[in-house]
């Protein structure tokens, strides 16, 4: 623990941000490239659109949250 304080202590937020950055983007290409390769065009197309629904489902699940919460609060 005392390890990840020091390292943390180290760099700066946006070195920070900017690593993770690069790591979710770099994993998010790779894991596309084995999948497509994995699947085939048709199963892999199919794979996007639904990822793709979950995304957009889950976006506006959020606003509307975010909505409801900013008008509780």
């Amino acid at each position: 623990m005392t390890a990840i304080k020091v390292v943390l202590n180290k760099v700066s937020p946006e070195k920070l941000f900017m690593g993770s950055v690069l790591l979710v983007n770099g994993g998010n290409y790779l894991y596309n490239l084995v999948l497509g390769r994995l699947l085939g065009p048709a199963a892999y197309s199919e794979a996007a659109l639904l990822i793709t629904l979950l995304l957009v489902l889950s976006f506006l699940g959020m606003t509307f949250h975010c909505k409801i919460r900013h008008l509780i609060y």
